[in-house]
């Protein structure tokens, strides 16, 4: 089966809907061209009305399909190299991009324990002092505050277990 277009002038109705008109050629199928010539002229209007082809063409990505890049090389030599070469850098921003955001992220969560662990080293240092100065009680409670506090952190931060993982065990 052929799937080529044929131009067919087919008379539609103004939009005031009175007396059908010519109007420039429409792409249709041989088989759907075929037929509307068979059809009564006045119903014809009414059916291209319900049977109006559109291509609807769409694509995702930065690189358009092969046949969109042709049309850009015809159009001028050299536009489907500019966009390629437009898609490669893009892509070389975005991984540069996100290799500066997880370095960032590191960073950021080394300089948050290690600030954290010298806020706990200085409670715990002040609690012993407190404990050596007479102040064992206040002593007990700063330093057992602490190691609770740090307990509870690492306790909290730890990833959840799936709950598959907790029926495999069952079994």
């Amino acid at each position: 089966m052929d799937n080529s277009s044929e131009n067919v002038n087919i008379p539609q109705s103004t939009s005031e809907g009175s007396s059908p008109v010519e109007t420039d050629a429409i792409n249709l199928s041989p088989e759907l061209a075929d037929a509307l010539k068979n059809v009564d002229p006045d119903h014809r209007a009414v059916l291209i009305h319900y049977f109006r082809q559109t291509h609807l063409s769409s694509f995702t990505g930065p690189i358009p399909p092969p046949e969109v890049l042709q049309g850009y090389e015809n159009v001028k030599q050299g536009f489907a190299d500019r966009i390629l070469t437009m898609a490669e850098k893009q892509q070389d921003h975005r991984i540069s991009s996100e290799s500066k955001m997880i370095k960032e992220s590191a960073n950021e969560t080394s300089r948050g324990q290690w600030f954290g662990f010298i806020i706990a080293i200085s409670f715990l240092v002040g609690a012993v002092i407190l404990g050596l100065t007479g102040h064992e009680w206040l002593g007990g409670v700063i330093g057992g505050g602490t190691l609770v506090s740090l307990v509870t952190v690492f306790l909290t931060n730890r990833p959840a277990k799936k709950s598959e993982d907790v029926d495999d065990s069952k079994q």
